[in-house]
Protein backbone atom coordinates (compact mmCIF):
# COMPACT_ATOMS: atom_id res chain seq x y z
CA UNK A 1 0.00 0.00 0.00
CA UNK A 2 1.47 3.31 -1.04
CA UNK A 3 -0.45 5.49 1.34
CA UNK A 4 -0.98 5.58 5.09
CA UNK A 5 -4.63 5.15 6.04
CA UNK A 6 -5.86 6.91 9.15
CA UNK A 7 -8.68 4.41 9.70
CA UNK A 8 -6.36 1.38 9.86
CA UNK A 9 -5.40 0.47 13.46
CA UNK A 10 -2.11 -1.12 12.36
CA UNK A 11 0.99 0.94 13.09
CA UNK A 12 3.06 -0.75 10.39
CA UNK A 13 2.76 1.76 7.59
CA UNK A 14 5.06 -0.13 5.22
CA UNK A 15 3.11 -3.39 5.54
CA UNK A 16 1.67 -4.55 2.23
CA UNK A 17 -1.59 -5.38 4.03
CA UNK A 18 -1.99 -1.95 5.63
CA UNK A 19 -5.56 -0.80 5.12
CA UNK A 20 -6.75 -4.17 3.76
CA UNK A 21 -8.32 -5.80 6.81
CA UNK A 22 -9.53 -8.94 5.04
CA UNK A 23 -6.08 -9.75 3.64
CA UNK A 24 -4.43 -8.93 6.96
CA UNK A 25 -6.76 -11.23 8.91
CA UNK A 26 -6.21 -14.04 6.38
CA UNK A 27 -2.44 -13.65 6.66
CA UNK A 28 -2.56 -13.76 10.45
CA UNK A 29 -4.89 -16.78 10.53
CA UNK A 30 -2.69 -18.81 8.17
CA UNK A 31 0.59 -17.92 9.88
CA UNK A 32 2.44 -20.70 11.72
CA UNK A 33 2.60 -18.67 14.90
CA UNK A 34 -0.85 -17.17 15.40
CA UNK A 35 -0.56 -13.60 16.56
CA UNK A 36 -3.52 -11.25 16.90
CA UNK A 37 -4.13 -8.50 14.37
CA UNK A 38 -3.86 -4.88 15.50
CA UNK A 39 -7.60 -4.41 16.02
CA UNK A 40 -7.74 -7.53 18.23
CA UNK A 41 -4.78 -6.33 20.31
CA UNK A 42 -6.37 -2.90 20.76
CA UNK A 43 -9.70 -4.40 21.80
CA UNK A 44 -7.99 -6.68 24.32
CA UNK A 45 -6.06 -3.75 25.73
CA UNK A 46 -9.24 -1.68 26.15
CA UNK A 47 -11.00 -4.62 27.85
CA UNK A 48 -8.09 -5.04 30.23
CA UNK A 49 -8.12 -1.33 31.08
CA UNK A 50 -11.86 -1.30 31.73
CA UNK A 51 -11.66 -4.42 33.93
CA UNK A 52 -8.82 -2.88 35.95
CA UNK A 53 -10.77 0.36 36.33
CA UNK A 54 -13.84 -1.59 37.47
CA UNK A 55 -11.72 -3.54 39.99
CA UNK A 56 -10.26 -0.33 41.39
CA UNK A 57 -13.74 1.18 41.70
CA UNK A 58 -15.09 -1.89 43.49
CA UNK A 59 -12.06 -1.86 45.83
CA UNK A 60 -12.82 1.75 46.74
CA UNK A 61 -16.47 0.96 47.39
CA UNK A 62 -15.57 -2.08 49.54
CA UNK A 63 -13.08 -0.07 51.60
CA UNK A 64 -14.17 0.41 55.22
CA UNK A 65 -13.13 3.66 56.86
CA UNK A 66 -11.18 3.48 60.07
CA UNK A 67 -9.38 0.23 59.38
Amino acid sequence: MDQYRQDCPCKRRKCSYHGDCAACRTKHETAKKRCPVACERLAASEDKKSRKKQENLSDLLDCKPGL
